[in-house]
C-alpha cells in the first residue's frame, strides 16, 4: 500500500512537471524563440539596457522583424481559414512549412540585429536577452507571442 501511494505521488509529480514544461518551455541562451518574443513585445524593447545610440536601431530592426512575423502569421491564418471553409484538415507539411518559415524569420531578425548594432550595443543586448528577458520568458512573465 505504501509503495503504491509513493508510486502514485511520483506519477502525479511527473505529470505536473511535464504539464508545466509544456506551458513554460525553458529556452537556452541565444535561442531564436527569445528573439521572436523580443520582436513581438515592443514594451520590453525599451527596457533593454543598451547603449543609447543603439536604441533607435534596435527598435527599428525589431519592428521590421515583427512585421515580417505578423505577415507570415496573416498568411497562416488565411490558409487556415481557407482550409476550414472547405471543411478540411490543414496539411501537416504546409503547417511545418509555416513553422520553418517562422524559424528562418527569427534567425534573420537576430542576424539583422547582429549586423545593425555597434559591438557594445550588441553585447549589451545579448546580456539583456540572455539574462533578465530570458528569465521573464522562462517564468512566463513575458509572453512568447507578444501582447494580444
Amino acid at each position: 500500500m505504501k509503495r503504491q501511494l509513493i508510486a502514485f505521488c511520483v506519477v502525479c509529480f511527473i505529470h505536473a512537471a511535464v504539464a508545466y514544461a509544456q506551458r513554460n518551455p525553458q529556452f537556452p541562451p541565444d535561442d531564436p524563440k527569445l528573439f521572436h518574443a523580443f520582436f513581438l513585445n515592443p514594451s520590453v524593447q525599451q527596457q533593454a539596457h543598451i547603449n543609447a545610440a543603439d536604441v533607435p536601431q534596435v527598435i527599428a530592426l525589431a519592428h521590421t522583424a515583427a512585421q515580417r512575423l505578423k505577415d507570415l502569421d496573416a498568411r497562416l491564418q488565411s490558409y487556415l481559414s481557407l482550409v476550414n471553409s472547405r471543411k478540411q484538415k490543414p496539411d501537416a507539411t504546409m503547417l511545418q512549412s509555416f513553422d520553418a518559415s517562422q524559424y528562418v524569420l527569427d534567425i534573420r531578425g537576430r542576424n539583422d540585429l547582429r549586423r545593425g548594432l555597434s559591438p557594445q550595443g550588441l553585447q549589451e543586448l545579448r546580456v539583456y536577452l540572455n539574462g533578465a528577458f530570458r528569465d521573464g520568458v522562462n517564468a512566463g512573465a513575458i509572453p512568447l507571442e507578444g501582447p494580444k
